[in-house]
């Protein structure tokens, strides 16, 4: 089955010689001689194979670790292959995938879901993003037209959260959601998929 991995296929966690990362409490550590490292280009572009659950050597899980980061600054298209013949392409600046609250133990365990987040944009960017990923989840584009209709009416600054829209694929649920953030005038949107 193919995964998200092989040289410029996922996401650049960092070309340092050491990079910790700190995700809900748990670190992953990555470095240019660590096998476990992510090597890429900001323009690469990421396929990850959701049609059955991942294994922690599928998502770059590091033995002993529950969590799996990816992210760039600018955001890459990141496409997550789902049961039923849905691909459902991102664009994210941040990828986690983690193993949480399955059978097994956090640090050995499969993973049980993946989060992706855009880069900060501006709202009508975002708003289409949005709309893009309802359409390909099968949802219709009320959910964000109306996150886009508060957020313009924003006038304090309150960040406008929109609706979450979930849809079932076979194992994989996915959830959509957007922000705005009216301070800075950036919006973001999320994906979230859980198989547990």
């Amino acid at each position: 089955m193919a995964r998200g991995h092989g040289a410029g296929r996922r996401l650049a966690v960092g070309l340092s010689a050491a990079l910790a990362l700190a995700v809900q409490g748990c670190t992953v550590t990555t470095s240019a001689d660590d096998p476990s490292s992510v090597s890429g280009t900001v323009e690469d572009d990421t396929r990850w194979d959701l049609t059955e659950p991942p294994s922690r050597a599928d998502v770059g899980m590091p033995e002993g670790g529950s969590v799996a980061v990816y992210e760039t600054d600018a955001g890459r298209t990141v496409t997550y292959e789902l049961p039923d013949g849905v691909e459902l392409p991102v664009r994210a600046r941040l990828v986690t995938f983690t193993a949480f609250g399955g059978s097994e133990a956090a640090a050995t365990g499969a993973p049980t879901s993946s989060d992706a987040k855009s880069p900060n944009v501006d709202l009508d960017t975002a708003h289409g993003w949005f709309v893009d990923s309802l359409d390909r989840v099968g949802a219709g584009a009320r959910a964000a037209d109306d996150w886009r209709r508060e957020a313009r009416q924003a006038d304090g600054v309150a960040g406008v959260s929109s609706e979450q829209v979930s849809r079932r694929f076979g194992f994989v649920t996915v959830r959509v959601a957007a922000r705005y953030d009216p301070g800075g005038e950036t919006a973001t949107v999320s994906w979230v998929f859980n198989w547990m």
